[in-house]
């Protein structure tokens, strides 16, 4: 019998559909590693407000550091 799929490219992705794949791939992961997973943390840029401004969305794993994502906003790059 051969399995039938279907391969969709989503431009919008849902945050379900996101949270699958994911999911199946930090269990894979863990299951390879001796039940490591990858532990997600965040540096946020606040205003005097505390509203948040900026920002790192990273991860640490096996001893790595991954920066996902960076984000500052045009008036606050470039002073250092």
């Amino acid at each position: 019998m051969r399995a039938e799929f279907v391969i969709e490219l989503q431009t919008d992705p849902t945050s379900s559909d996101m949270a699958v794949i994911v999911a199946g791939l930090t269990d894979y992961n863990a299951s390879q590693a001796d039940g490591e997973v990858p532990e997600y943390l965040i540096l946020v840029v606040r205003d005097a407000d505390l509203n948040v401004v900026g920002g790192l969305v990273g991860s640490t794993y096996l001893g790595w550091l991954q920066i996902h994502v960076v984000w500052m906003p045009d008036a606050l790059r470039k002073r250092g």
